[in-house]
């Protein structure tokens, strides 16, 4: 609001405070006037109404604003410092501005008029779609002179106040953006859209109960709104009301087929159920409507590694970071697929622009680390997790890496404390069980060792790294009949274990079981030749060191 039209609104204040004095205006004079209390206000009103002039030419205004003054001494006066025929001759002078302020009325319907069609299918913009500069333009405008159509009584619709509103919306001014949408309701209680775009602000203001009913009132007015029923089912996805969000979503689609924002929804619904061949053909559909819709092009990744497309899920990505250069998110998740993939420096400098964008990502620090972590760059890993658990301390899987990259370094009760945090944070955490167990069982506390692998098998009985872990600590503890059947268990779950192939080996060969030792062992090495080195020193196979075929098999 500028000077003026401030100082202007304090003016029509002070002649309404004028208005309490009037009752020491004799009887005499009042009874000679025909002026009324009301007619007073009226005509004061009238002036305030003259300075609001939607040219903002600022020598009318000011002129305006001498007048009003004016009036305002002249209403000072009637109390006794002049005479009531200089008073009546104010309000005369202003009586013959009646013409003036007509004029600026009618040319305030013109110009309100001009707006609306200029603005042209503007209201009707969904608000998922960013009005272009040129057309928020023609918004802020209308935003601008809104006010002044309003004081000056223009003949404002429902449609005017739903067009402000979303000018507010894409201004990010959602509280006045709803105000706008309550008026053009008042005005038109049966107009379904603008309850359908009350209900949108009150859920962006986090109001969703109340934004459901508004959704609901929309849809019993016109059950064939579509934008009221996507709206209703974004509502009930944040109320955790998954299965309704998905019916709403459907209703929505059969209504409006290509409403690629709807069709969206839907497949981060079909996500949360598991159901990702759906999730991704929606995903697909929601992109041949829109291609450039970048959030499909993210979700599409996630949906395609889910179901094990990694390349193609790195191809989605691509795609997303390209339309959407900004999103942290998409670096994110390109830079752990990446790593996936085994392209780990390549990952590296994803997740370095994701953290350049948002330092404060604690994912972004979190994948960073385990990129770092498959370079060997151990020190560089661990401050990564540091980083991650500074900004996010419940993040379970940050706390679990940190203790593999300060086992990496040798510091096993810190590493250990790391896995007891991670434990805590997430019980169910099979890796930390498992891992936990194997750092007591480096400590030489066995027993522990063997509970926390325990426990890790029973969150995850395919776990074979956890069944051949569970065999290191029985041989510990002398039980090696339970050992061997703990490393059959593992090879059993996955054949091409190495490690287990090679612990079942050692086994075999302090029971002197020559044959079986020189299999197993074969067979490591076949899997991983590292394990040729590691059996020349490994003192199990102390007793099978001159042998040939061991000597040949190692060579």
């Amino acid at each position: 609001m500028n000077f003026t039209k401030k100082i202007l609104i304090l003016s029509f204040l002070l002649v309404l405070l004028n208005f309490s004095f009037l009752h020491i205006v004799s009887a005499e004079e009042n009874q000679r006037g025909d002026l009324t209390r009301e007619e007073i206000i009226i005509e004061a009103q009238r002036s305030l109404d003259r300075s609001l002039s939607i040219f903002n030419i600022v020598a009318t205004a000011m002129g305006v604003l001498v007048g009003l003054i004016t009036i305002i001494v002249a209403i000072a006066g009637a109390a006794g410092f002049f005479k009531y025929k200089e008073w009546k001759a104010v309000i005369e002078d202003a009586k013959r501005e009646a013409d003036t302020i007509k004029r600026i009325r009618n040319e305030a319907e013109e110009d309100l008029n001009a707006l609306r069609s200029g603005l042209g299918d503007l209201p009707t913009i969904p608000l998922t779609e960013k009005p272009s500069e040129e057309e928020m333009e023609k918004l802020d405008e209308f935003i601008r002179k809104f006010d002044v159509f309003e004081t000056l009584g223009a003949s404002l619709k429902a449609e005017d106040y739903m067009t402000r509103g979303i000018a507010f919306y894409h201004r990010d001014k959602y509280y006045s953006a709803l105000e706008s949408f309550k008026k053009a309701i008042e005005l038109r209680p049966d107009l379904a859209v603008a309850w359908a775009l009350k209900g949108a602000m009150l859920e962006k203001l986090g109001r969703r109960e109340e934004a459901l009913e508004s959704l609901e009132k929309a849809i019993e007015l016109k059950p064939d709104l579509a934008v009221a029923w996507a709206l209703k089912g974004v509502v009930l996805g944040r109320l955790g009301q998954s299965k309704e969000a998905l019916e709403a979503y459907k209703k929505a689609i059969e209504l409006k087929p290509d409403d690629a924002n709807a069709l969206y929804n839907k497949g981060v619904v079909l996500g949360k159920f598991g159901r990702y061949d759906e999730e991704l053909e929606a995903y697909e559909h929601a992109i041949k409507l829109k291609p450039d819709l970048a959030e499909a092009w993210y979700n599409k990744g996630v949906a395609l590694e889910r179901l094990g497309r990694s390349e193609e899920a790195l191809e989605s990505l691509k795609k997303a970071i390209e339309l959407k250069p900004d999103d942290a998110n998409a670096w994110v998740l390109k830079g752990a697929m990446l790593d996936k993939l085994g392209r780990s420096e390549e990952a590296l400098e994803s997740l370095k622009k994701a953290i350049e964008l948002k330092p404060d990502l604690a994912d972004a620090w979190y994948n960073k680390g385990v990129a770092l972590g498959k370079l060997g760059r151990s020190e560089e890993a661990l401050e990564a997790y540091k980083k991650a658990i500074e900004l996010k301390p419940d993040l379970a899987e940050a706390w679990y890496n940190k203790g593999v990259a300060l086992g990496k370094l040798g510091r096993s009760e810190e590493a250990l404390e790391a896995y007891k945090k991670a434990i805590e944070l997430k019980p169910d955490l099979a890796d930390a069980w498992a891992l936990k167990g194997a750092m007591l069982d480096k400590l030489g506390r066995y027993d522990e060792a063997l509970e926390s692998l325990e426990k890790a098998i029973e969150l995850k009985p395919d776990y074979a790294e956890a069944w051949t872990g569970k065999g290191v600590v029985l041989g510990e503890l002398g039980r090696s009949e339970e050992e061997l059947e703990a490393y059959k268990k593992a090879i059993e779950l996955k054949p091409d274990y190495a490690d287990a192939w090679f612990n079942r080996a050692c086994l075999y060969a302090l029971k002197g079981e020559r044959e079986n030792a020189l299999s197993d062992l074969r067979r490591a090495i076949e899997l991983d030749s590292s394990f040729k080195e590691r059996a020349k020193k490994d003192k199990d196979f102390e007793a099978l060191w001159d042998d040939e075929e061991f000597r040949k098999l190692v060579a």
